[in-house]
């Protein structure tokens, strides 16, 4: 795999990433990626369904599209 490449941004601010890329990484057209400034430049993972409310992306459960853990469902249950 080619572990470095340079591409240009097109008018609207689109970076086209190569199929060998998107492979090695398991990517898909529609998955949600993470884009992080990190100083140095930019790093992309790939997004993990969490919480709204703490960030915890275990024991989901999902209400109208979004993801809440069993914890804060039991605390909103308490109030």
């Amino acid at each position: 795999m080619v572990t470095s490449t340079t591409r240009k941004i097109d008018e609207l601010g689109r970076i086209m990433l190569t199929k060998e890329l998107r492979e090695a990484m398991n990517w898909k057209a529609g998955d949600s990626l993470n884009l992080s400034y990190t100083g140095a430049g930019v790093l992309l993972t790939t997004s993990q369904p969490s919480c709204i409310f703490c960030g915890c992306s275990t024991g989901l459960c999902e209400l109208d599209g979004r993801q809440i853990c069993c914890n804060c469902v039991k605390k909103i249950q308490n109030l």
